[in-house]
């Protein structure tokens, strides 16, 4: 799971800062589809999967857990895939949405496909989280009836990689289930999600064929919505409105004023830089946030993606039209507006900087008829070492794709000689192809005691790499230490931009700290620090106003204490703020940093600092029992795991790689005294 201040305190003391009861604090914790029902209860469908299969006259069921949307646009593709190669009809269906009980009688005729994903620590996605309960507490064989396949959604940095698809599996298969294939399992970690998908999608053909003795067609297009012009005029577009119909997330969004944006590092580095950007929500005074929440901000593409993509579909004209979309199967829900215009979706809904996949590329052969764009397209995408080569010197979305094949072809077909090629593509095959817009989520690293009406963040912005053509990269804040240089690119970019406003909402997160009289060791690296900025912040101004809080020791990594050590000057201040009053041993906060690129010093890590502060981390660990949280990437956070293991066990007398030492762990993350915010 990339990341100036008025301070008013009224009645301060340790409660100020979380203690005292919040009448709302139990909202923290509800999830969506428990408070407003779910998507088939809203729409008064059957949550018996079997009557819902009847219902549809649908030949197999594809389930989906999904955070991000990645497992329901594969599940939605694969449905389609189907219906084009083997004319059968599937059910695509929210694991929330429906009785998991009435599993148990699905006819073993109707297959059950199961494209779940994990996030976190080895966590469901949140419309999975009672499907996971559910199948994990079965006993005896009450799925015999039930045939199904598998694929998940991971990343092998993650220590619990694609945990959430095992316990799946292991469960149905104990619970006497039929596995159709073997499991397939996606790694985002080596950026293989799709090509994973279509190696798992081969055997899952293959079986259709030889046991369903099914006969596979080649694959035609065919449409799963109809769009017509809408000739009513369209009111302006309210796109933060649509946009919260379109997500299961029903918090609200908000149209927020930015106030400031600064570099962080002062343009000393050329290949990056970090942004602090304040957030205004005076004019939202029901808006509030907690230390530890994110931020969702829906970003908006860029003008010269949208118009590239436009003009080289031949939309110009047609670009501004309102018109209606409505899905084929009435099964299938839009996560579009149902009313538009082409405009309006590539500029707000569609994600159109996303890289496009081989598998996508492929298929544009049925919609020209050039024997020279054929050519060129299967050239490039007629084996996996072209298409890699070619993107990895090119950032490659769908419009920069059909501008590259039509300035690489030798075509001089009327259509070639007319500057667009592509205007046989139908504009659904365009809006099925690319993924609806998401939010894009920051850790908060402002102080809701400190700026209550202001939220700050912090973001990581990638200038590019010689050679390479493709936007500003950005991701979740802390996401700057990914090694990939293939993200999308528009948030930072529209950032960057110093919009006046943007479209947000405030999120509760699991990344809470405890309060001031528990001891704190944080770990972080990078943008990492953005969530821990509160806190050190907090717990200096109680000192300074005579308090006496635990102790918080922050490990810090990053590369140059002049380039990129983020927040220094203002962490030096506010410690110097408290000297008068305070003598250095009675000092709350400590901040020990690693510099990996300050030579002639030799390369440190944070996790290296750990290890040469062992007897420190393993007093304010073992002894006082402090809290630990971590901050970056999953695999810094897997070594700082290992090294405090290995200080543990020595302190205890066991095997650093035993099951006590793992106990220990798992008892600490179950007390919310072991936390981890990772990625990558």
């Amino acid at each position: 799971m990339n990341l100036r201040y008025s301070i008013l305190f009224v009645g301060v003391k340790f409660d100020f800062f979380g203690e005292r009861q919040d009448p709302y604090y139990y909202k923290n914790f509800e999830r969506p589809q428990d408070s407003l029902g779910t998507t088939a209860e809203l729409k008064g469908e059957s949550r018996s999967v079997p009557e819902r299969i009847e219902q549809v006259n649908a030949d197999l069921a594809i389930f989906f857990g999904s955070q991000s949307g990645n497992a329901e646009g594969l599940a939605n593709q694969l449905s389609q895939e189907l219906q084009g190669q083997f004319r059968l009809k599937s059910l695509v269906a929210d694991l929330s949405d429906y009785d998991h009980d009435t599993f148990a009688s699905i006819s073993s005729s109707k297959p059950a496909i199961f494209i779940m994903s994990t996030y976190g620590e080895g966590d469901p996605s949140d419309n999975a989280t009672n499907f996971l309960k559910w199948i994990t507490s079965l006993t005896g064989r009450p799925l015999s009836n039930l045939s199904y396949a598998a694929f998940g959604l991971g990343n092998s940095n993650y220590k619990h990689y694609n945990a959430v698809i095992h316990a799946t599996v292991e469960a149905l298969d104990a619970a006497g289930a039929c596995r159709l294939i073997p499991v397939g399992m996606a790694d985002e970690a080596r950026k293989t999600t799709k090509e994973d998908f279509a190696l798992w999608k081969e055997g899952l053909r293959t079986w259709f064929m030889d046991q369903r003795g099914l006969q596979y067609h080649e694959p035609v297009y065919e449409p799963s919505m109809v769009i017509s012009e809408h000739n009513a005029e369209l009111n302006p577009l309210g796109e933060q409105s649509q946009r919260r119909i379109m997500t299961k997330d029903h918090a609200a969004v908000e149209e927020l004023k930015v106030t400031d944006i600064n570099d962080l590092t002062a343009g000393n580095d050329a290949a990056r830089s970090c942004l602090h950007i304040n957030i205004d929500l005076s004019s939202k005074p029901l808006l509030k946030y907690k230390t530890g929440d994110h931020i969702a901000i829906w970003p908006i593409n860029p003008d010269e993606e949208v118009e590239r993509l436009i003009h080289i579909l031949g939309l110009g004209q047609k670009k501004d039209m309102p018109i209606n979309i409505a899905p084929v199967d009435s099964s299938h829900k839009l996560k579009l507006p149902s009313q538009s215009t082409v405009y309006s979706l590539f500029k707000f809904h569609l994600e159109i900087c996303e890289p496009v996949t081989r598998e996508l590329s492929s298929s544009l052969t049925q919609f020209t008829s050039d024997p020279a764009m054929k050519s060129s397209i299967e050239r490039l995408m007629g084996n996996s070492a072209a298409w890699t080569s070619f993107t990895s010197h090119n950032y490659t979305t769908l419009g920069r794709l059909l501008e590259r094949l039509l300035s690489d072809s030798s075509s001089s077909s009327p259509d070639r000689r007319s500057g667009c090629t592509w205007h046989a593509i139908p504009l659904s095959f365009i809006i099925e192809s690319l993924k609806p817009m998401s939010p894009r989520y920051y850790s908060i690293s402002s102080s809701p005691s400190l700026t209550p009406r202001q939220i700050s963040i912090t973001v990581a912005v990638n200038h590019g790499v010689e050679g390479r053509d493709y936007p500003n990269q950005i991701d979740l804040v802390h996401r700057s230490m990914q090694s990939t240089v293939f993200a999308s690119g528009i948030t930072t970019r529209y950032l960057s931009n110093k919009p006046p406003t943007i479209s947000a909402s405030v999120k509760r997160s699991a990344f809470k700290l405890p309060p001031p009289t528990v001891p704190l060791l944080l770990v972080a690296a990078g943008t990492g620090i953005a969530p821990f900025r509160a806190s050190v912040l907090e717990r200096l101004q109680l000192r300074k106003l005579g308090h006496d809080p635990a102790p918080v020791v922050l490990f810090y990594g990053c590369r140059h204490p002049e380039i990129d050590f983020l927040y220094k000057e203002e962490f030096d201040g506010a410690i110097a703020e408290c000297h008068p009053a305070v003598s250095k041993e009675r000092m709350p906060v400590e901040i020990i940093s690693a510099y990996s690129r300050h030579p002639p010093s030799p390369k440190q890590y944070v996790q290296d600092l750990i290890a040469s502060h062992a007897e420190q981390t393993e007093k304010m660990v073992v002894d006082e029992g402090a809290a630990v949280f971590i901050c970056g990437s999953a695999s810094m956070a897997r070594e700082v795991g290992k090294v405090v293991d290995q200080i543990v066990a020595k302190k205890k007398g066991w095997n650093p790689t035993g099951k006590e030492v793992s106990g220990w762990r798992r008892e600490r993350k179950l007390a919310r005294r072991w936390c981890e915010d990772v990625w990558g």
